[in-house]
């Protein structure tokens, strides 16, 4: 039921985008270079309205109504919202940190490539988006691969339908302005790997560093918990520990397909879970 109310409050949260707009508008002419950020009203609606998308393509992961064949394609497509959202923070907590003035907007080509300011003390819940994004990347990466080589037992009809289930998947989202709209062309040009098999393999070292970023990150972040409130209730360790051992099974995955010349692979097949958490993929290296 969350799932499907949520494809319909992009509308309004676009008409709120127009009316924070103007809102921000009267906020600068009325209090000029005390405002901290230029942008504090299109800044809540835009973060909302992120994270809401964020929300309803993993909640499909629960409710498991997506095929093998298009899970890479979900990750790519929250990996750029959760790149727009983390933007738009380092840009707000930067002029905190610097009381404020105005900020240029940011091209999307530059939001895409994950280029500019970030904070010098960011909040444990930034860090905790970056680990996040690393991970989508990561398991973008890993099942793009995996897709390539035929381990991903999906049928070819969902393979050649992915341009239309880009369109099914997304169609709601796109009631709400972005900077930058992505195509099923972006995707699939993100998506195409090359043909000669060490460039391919190089596609998965680059999942194996985005997990060891995410894991990275994830320490950072209960470092950051420790430091602002030693009584936390462990509950709040809960999500660091899920995710690092996603990165972790992932990451072991990873090497034992490294590990497999060309003749092996033919004759493995992977397996892709919500083992450890419902929103992200572990998979498994099996015989077929």
């Amino acid at each position: 039921r969350r799932f499907r109310r949520l494809a319909h409050v992009f509308p309004d949260f676009n008409e709120l985008q127009l009316e924070a707009y103007r809102l921000d508008d009267t906020l600068r002419s009325t209090f000029g270079a005390n405002l901290q950020y230029s942008r504090p009203s299109w800044i809540f609606i835009m973060d909302h309205a992120l994270q809401a998308m964020i929300t309803k393509l993993l909640i499909g992961f629960q409710l498991d109504i997506y095929e093998e064949a298009e899970l890479h394609m979900i990750y790519w497509y929250v990996d750029y919202l959760s790149g727009l959202r983390i933007h738009y923070l380092n840009e707000m907590y930067c002029a905190k940190e610097s009381s404020g003035g105005k900020k240029k907007v940011p091209r999307a080509k530059d939001i895409l490539s994950g280029k500019g300011s970030k904070p010098k003390h960011p909040p444990p819940s930034l860090v905790m988006l970056e680990a996040m994004q690393s991970m989508v990347r990561g398991l973008f990466r890993l099942l793009a691969f995996c897709l390539s080589e035929g381990l991903l037992s999906s049928p070819k009809s969902v393979r050649a339908g992915l341009a239309q289930r880009f369109v099914l998947r997304f169609r709601s989202l796109e009631t709400f302005q972005l900077p930058h709209l992505p195509s099923y062309h972006d995707f699939d040009q993100s998506a195409v790997l090359a043909q000669e098999a060490s460039e391919k393999r190089s596609v998965l070292s680059a999942a194996q560093a985005s997990f060891h970023e995410a894991s990275q990150l994830l320490e950072r972040f209960n470092v950051g918990l420790r430091d602002r409130d030693s009584e936390k209730a462990s509950s709040d360790y809960d999500l660091p520990k899920a995710l690092r051992r996603v990165a972790v099974a992932n990451q072991l995955g990873i090497t034992q397909l490294l590990r497999l010349e060309t003749e092996e692979l033919s004759r493995k097949k992977v397996i892709t879970e919500t083992l450890h958490h419902p929103d992200f993929i572990s998979i498994q290296v099996v015989d077929k």
